[in-house]
């Protein structure tokens, strides 16, 4: 007689427990982990032009890259780079998206620019300087032509 008893009553039990514990359960749902970090995008806009006058040849690629250059004793840390397919002439107005939080108190930063179309290349032999006090806020760079 007991199993007769305890069966209905274990039934009804998990008819009210089961939804009740789904219900509860559905709060519990957390979102995939993401970083603790924010990501802060901003970009670096400015442009990039060159003394020759010569026109530009279709299919010319200009990358320009943010870089931290606060230690004299190692290589430029790259913070962010990009390279874009130039569909006009100059100037080459450009802008380099990176992330804010990657930019650090009491560091120094420059931006550099390589162009190449047709097997010639135009980098920047000057430093251009950003983020500084007193620096631009859209640099605009001036690119020569090196031999190969």
């Amino acid at each position: 007689m007991r199993i007769g008893v305890v069966a209905p009553l274990l039934g009804a039990l998990l008819l009210v427990a089961l939804p009740a514990a789904a219900f509860q359960c559905a709060g519990c749902a957390r979102p995939a982990a993401t970083s603790s970090a924010v990501v802060e995008a901003r970009a670096l806009r400015g442009t990039v032009s060159y003394r020759e006058r010569i026109a530009l040849l279709p299919g010319a690629t200009l990358t320009v890259t943010l870089v931290d250059v606060s230690r004299a004793d190692a290589p430029a840390e790259v913070i962010s780079r990009r390279s874009i397919t130039v569909t006009g002439q100059v100037p080459i107005a450009f802008s380099l998206p990176y992330d804010a939080a990657a930019i650090r108190p009491g560091h120094r930063y420059a931006v550099q620019a390589e162009l190449v179309a047709d097997g010639t290349r135009w980098i920047n032999t000057d430093p251009y300087p950003v983020f500084g006090d007193g620096d631009p806020a859209e640099p605009a760079l001036l690119v020569r032509r090196v031999d190969q």
